[in-house]
């Protein structure tokens, strides 16, 4: 008789899990920068990649807070994901997010012109 394995973890990115209230206005920018969503609990927004502010949108029945901002997404030049505007989902005790993985784009087969 085997015994079972205990199932594997994912690896948690502890910065994740960063205390940014001491973290000054630029710090929090430049932490974005780097490809993150950073919250600022004092002020209740997210800096996006961008520089961006994304607006509280939603507190969740699970606890999460979700943010938001259609304008900002319709003026920026870079979009992080495919869809016309971002909605990211915080944890209570998550501060920073990465940005999603890019969705690898649908192969079209190219007929040769005739």
């Amino acid at each position: 008789m085997t015994t079972p394995q205990p199932r594997k973890r994912k690896p948690v990115m502890r910065s994740l899990f960063q205390d940014t209230s001491a973290w000054t206005r630029e710090e929090m920018v430049a932490k974005a920068a780097e490809g993150f969503f950073v919250r600022d609990m004092h002020e209740n927004v997210v800096i996006c990649p961008q520089g961006q502010e994304l607006r509280r949108k939603a507190l969740k029945k699970n606890g999460f807070t979700r943010y938001a901002c259609k304008q900002a997404c319709r003026q920026c030049k870079h979009k992080c994901c495919t869809t016309p505007h971002k909605e990211i989902d915080f944890s209570p005790n998550k501060n920073i997010m990465p940005l999603p993985k890019p969705r690898p784009l649908p192969k079209v087969d190219e007929e040769p012109a005739s």
